[in-house]
């Protein structure tokens, strides 16, 4: 028979392409994390830096080198190891095989003995001697063979023993609150505890009801079920079986509960094993990943684990690293029995246990925190958990530290400060505790400023919120410096000092080297306007009402163009100082329907001011905003107008006649005040009650007198009239160049029109007759009867005169300026004639008084001075 083979060792060898493998992975993330640092570095750093992992690569090299040239005599070396352990396993075997025995004997010496061997005895008494012992001793006959067990006998016997340990589990046991779940098969009992152990207990009692407690359980089995937890080693296993064995013979012999008893043993055992299990998984991460960031010590006396991380953290005292004022603590403590267990606690759910369990505590700024511990957690996570609470401490002291108009939320574990459109993301590495900084625009690489950031922070020089509000400060003027220069804008320095920035153009300089700028505060993220002289001082300040949209050229843009705006306002509002007018300023709505929509960013403004009106139906409230380099003046018209056309627009002047609403744009103010002013007087027009009112236009008003006479009234833009005649043949026509002067700017503005047509017409009726009218003005008209006699009209304010008057002679003198000889008029007697001969008081009701001395007619105002002509021309006609 051949011997067995040696069995070959591979536990704690790794293969070697594994290593080589391993060790170009960790050459190629430590070239790539190079890579990324060096470019921030100036020229003697980095070749301090290319030297240090040249150096440290170096050793790693060399000692592959030796690995591989090694190989060559591994198969040997493996064979050596391969004997030297079989024989350590031999030996081992014969060592565990004298304890075997030892621990059989010390066990046997509470076994029963057996029956006594009637058969042997009656033998012996009755004979003297036993055939079966005359034999010698190697003979075959000297060992009886005993008849085997059937599997029935079998069956029976641990059906036999399942009863037995339900009976005595169900009636007389105390079994603590652990062990309720359990199973009985096979002659055995088996207690098991999620993630903690099972153990499998039997009996060699055959009565269950055996006095007080002295029910013999004997330990058969037991296994860990602890996380990360091997299978139990056959050596430890058959320790804790001995042990449990010794302690349970000890507690028989001293009447006390069984049960409890091996519950707290592996239960504490447990719990001191897990310990054990985070201290080496500490020190594994302490060599390995967290290596420089975790320090753990562990005591024995009594167990406990403390793990120390982040030291950079420490506070610094004249230069020296201070106490460690955050770590973890992890121990194993009694907790008490709480009322509410004791009152549900019965036999078969007993309390009455000790309660050890395996506590975390966090310790951190004077404060402890008690965490709780998973079953399934390892060291990694623990540390993991611990690191990112801590790192959401420091994140919000950060973010209370930071300035108040700095907009910063949690997100995803970090801290996201807003700066316009870009978000600078602050993270803790969870191993290392130092402060990542990161850009939404550039996640992957973030700029350079950002690694200068965190360069200062790991320094610890000054606080991270401070650094922070720089880094916010800086983003924020790059970003803004950027921008305006893409929008054709430069920085103003000398002016306004930190928290401002200022911008502005060439062509926004006024005369006297006053400057307008755009000014930003970073701190309140509120732009303004200014106009500043050249001392620096603020003559004019404006707010910019800005939305939340986003800051890009366009918005720069934007912003160019309010203020280009805003210079024109300023000028409407120095206009309006000048003039005594109140004004205010005032944001227009987002939403408003505007021609300068140019954008969502900034929110434009417009100017109200309050003109001077004498008129009721022109509102005087009118609105001014700046488009496209004009003045854009609103206003309305009160009540509906007798319009020609829904809108018009002429010239600068846009109108709505449904509405009433009025746009103009202008240059200047000026400009607007010339129109406002026609507009003024056309609206007084339209609204006379001494003519009928056809249309009305932008340039003119229709009107009709005594319901056959329509004229025009033309408005010029000197802001003067000229009245139009439709009727060629209107008598109006001769006096319409004296018509011009009649209007004012009340509300009866064309009344003293309505009052010279009517004192006129019954003068200017001769036309009709056939007789020439001359009008040498408003008040004094000549009505030619033949060629050397006329009638002279002198109107007045309390009446009419009608003189008699005859031709003479031309006179020799030439009028002034003219070839033209004047002539020569006298009052003749022939008015008196008509007057005694045909006219009379008693006819005329009195309205005419005769001077016949004088040649004269008077007339009173009620006087109807039409009937009266009619009469003293049919007259002359007859004769």
């Amino acid at each position: 028979m051949e011997p067995p083979a040696i069995p070959h060792i591979t536990e704690g060898f790794y293969p070697l392409p594994e290593i080589v493998e391993t060790f170009s992975h960790h050459v190629l993330q430590e070239l790539v994390s190079l890579a990324e640092v060096l470019p921030s570095m100036s020229n003697v750093e980095k070749k301090k830096k290319i030297l240090d992992w040249l150096l440290r690569s170096r050793a790693f090299t060399m000692r592959l080198l030796v690995l591989a040239r090694w190989v060559h005599l591994s198969p040997s070396v493996h064979r050596c190891i391969d004997v030297v352990a079989f024989l350590q396993g031999q030996k081992f075997c014969f060592q565990n095989l004298v304890h075997v025995l030892q621990d059989i004997r010390y066990q046997l010496s509470f076994a029963r003995l057996r029956n006594s061997d009637l058969v042997t005895a009656l033998d012996i008494l009755s004979t003297g001697t036993s055939l079966r012992l005359a034999n010698a001793p190697t003979s075959k006959l000297y060992m009886l063979s005993e008849s085997p067990l059937s599997t029935k006998q079998i069956l029976q016997t641990l059906h036999a023993l399942n009863m037995l340990i339900r009976i005595r589990l169900s009636l007389y046991e105390i079994i603590p609150t652990p062990f309720q779940h359990f199973t009985i098969a096979n002659g055995r009992c088996t207690f098991t505890v999620p993630n903690e152990f099972s153990v499998s207990l039997t009996t060699n009692s055959q009565d269950p009801k055996s006095t007080g407690i002295s029910f013999q359980w004997i330990v058969v089995d037991f296994q860990f079920h602890l996380p990360d937890f091997s299978s139990t080693p056959a050596k430890y296993r058959v320790f804790i079986e001995l042990h449990l064995n010794e302690e349970i013979a000890a507690a028989f012999v001293l009447q006390k509960p069984i049960l409890p008893l091996i519950y707290n043993i592996l239960h504490k055992f447990c719990l001191y094993q897990r310990l054990n299990l985070l201290s080496q998984q500490t020190f594994q991460l302490s060599r390995e990943s967290w290596l420089g960031h975790l320090r753990g010590v562990y005591d024995e006396k009594p167990p406990r684990l403390r793990l120390y991380y982040w030291p950079q953290l420490n506070v610094k005292k004249e230069g020296k690293p201070g106490k460690i004022g955050h770590y973890i603590h992890i121990f194993v403590n009694t907790q008490p029995i709480s009322a509410f267990e004791r009152t549900l606690s019965s036999k078969r759910s007993s309390c009455e246990y000790d309660h050890f369990l395996l506590l975390v505590e966090w310790h951190h700024d004077g404060i402890v925190e008690h965490v709780p511990l998973d079953d399934h957690m390892d060291a990694q996570h623990l540390l993991l958990l611990i690191t990112q609470k801590h790192a959401q401490l420091i994140l919000e002291q950060i973010r209370k530290e930071l300035h108040p108009n700095i907009f910063s939320e949690h997100v995803g574990g970090g801290l996201k400060i807003h700066v316009f459109d870009n978000e600078i993301i602050v993270k803790v590495n969870s191993v290392t505790g130092r402060l990542v900084l990161s850009s939404s625009a550039s996640p992957l690489s973030p700029p350079r400023h950002l690694r200068a950031a965190e360069k200062n922070i790991a320094l610890n020089t000054q606080p991270p919120a401070q650094i922070l509000n720089r880094l916010y400060f800086f983003c924020i003027q790059t970003q803004l410096l950027e921008v305006a220069q893409c929008a054709e804008l430069h920085a103003v320095q000398g002016y306004y000092s930190f928290p401002y920035l200022t911008f502005s153009k060439g062509k926004w300089r006024k005369d006297g080297d006053s400057l307008w700028v755009l000014a930003y505060n970073v701190e309140s993220n509120s732009w303004s306007v200014r106009l500043l002289n050249a001392a620096g001082q603020t003559l004019y300040t404006q707010d910019v009402h800005t939305t939340k949209g986003t800051l890009s050229i366009e918005s720069f843009s934007r912003l160019s163009y309010l203020l280009e705006v805003q210079i024109l306002l300023f000028n409407v509002q120095t206009a309006c100082q000048a003039r005594g007018m109140p004004f205010e300023y005032l944001p227009i709505p987002p939403k408003a329907l505007i021609e300068d929509d140019f954008t969502t960013y900034v929110q434009t403004g417009c100017l109200c001011i309050m003109m001077p009106s004498s008129n009721e139906d022109m509102l005087p409230v009118v609105f001014v905003r700046a488009h496209d380099g004009q003045l854009i003046f609103d206003s309305r018209i009160k009540g509906k107008l007798p319009y020609q056309s829904e809108t018009e627009t002429e010239k600068n002047c846009y109108i709505d006649w449904r509405t009433g609403r009025i746009t103009i744009r202008v240059q200047n103010f000026s400009s607007f005040e010339k129109t406002w002013i026609g507009l003024l007087k056309l609206v007084a027009l339209s609204k006379t009650s001494a003519f009928n009112v056809d249309c009305i236009t932008l340039k003119h008003v229709d009107f009709t007198y005594l319901d056959d006479e329509k004229f025009r009234a033309t408005i010029h833009d000197d802001n003067t009239f000229t009245l139009h005649f439709f009727n060629r043949h209107s008598p109006f026509h001769l006096i319409s160049q004296f018509l011009q002067d009649t209007f004012s700017d009340g509300p009866s503005a064309i009344q003293p029109l309505r009052v010279i047509m009517d004192r006129t017409r019954g003068v200017l009726v001769a036309q009709e007759l056939g007789y020439v009218v001359l009008a040498r003005s408003l008040r004094q008209y000549r009505i030619i009867l033949s060629k050397n006699h006329g009638i002279q009209v002198l109107l007045n304010r309390h009446g009419c005169i009608l003189q008699d008057l005859s031709y003479l002679s031309a006179d020799s003198r030439y009028l002034e300026g003219t070839q033209t000889l004047t002539s020569q008029w006298e009052p003749c007697s022939w008015l008196n004639t008509v007057w005694e001969g045909d006219l009379g008081d008693d006819e005329l009701n009195g309205q005419i008084e005769a001077a016949p001395e004088m040649h004269l007619i008077k007339m009173n105002k009620t006087a109807d001075l039409t009937a009266i002509l009619k009469r003293i021309l049919a007259i002359s006609r007859k004769k």
